[in-house]
């Protein structure tokens, strides 16, 4: 109990959120920022080269690493079904089955790492430029027959 005879609230835990959460409404020009449009990007940003590059040659490096696992993993299928094929004929039934269920399962992450490989190399040959919204104006071009009679002006 407190002086005037109420009782203290109960201590509430701190919340595991490191912010503040402001109660106080925002003022208006931060209001104006956030909802005006962010200006056009520039394709020719050196950032924006940069990222996109990185992005490709990860794209690449990955594709590269998926189709040599791809590689190990199907070739390390058939070596077991090989295997296989000499425990059955020595009578090992039990382990020329397990033998064969490993080879199905390698040869099921190969053809999942094949297909991941692909996916990369589309993503990688994508075109990070988006499509015009209208198509071009070329009107205001010739056809270039006019490229002759220039040459002869310049006699």
């Amino acid at each position: 109990m407190d002086d005037t005879g109420h009782e203290n609230p109960a201590s509430v835990p701190p919340p595991d959120d490191p912010f503040v959460h402001d109660d106080l409404p925002l003022h208006d020009s931060v209001l104006e920022s956030e909802l005006s449009p962010a200006p056009p990007r520039d394709d020719l940003d050196a950032d924006h080269i940069h990222k996109v590059t990185h992005l490709r040659r990860t794209a690449h490096r990955s594709r590269g690493y998926l189709l040599i696992g791809s590689a190990f993993c199907a070739v390390l299928g058939v070596q077991l079904i090989w295997n296989s094929v000499g425990r059955f004929r020595g009578g090992y039934n039990v382990i020329a089955a397990a033998y064969l269920m490993a080879a199905a399962v390698l040869l099921a992450l190969a053809w999942r790492a094949f297909g991941r490989a692909q996916q990369f190399k589309r993503e990688a040959d994508a075109s990070t430029l988006s499509d015009p919204k209208s198509p071009p104006d070329l009107s205001q071009l010739s056809d270039g027959s006019q490229s002759w009679k220039n040459l002869e002006d310049m006699k």
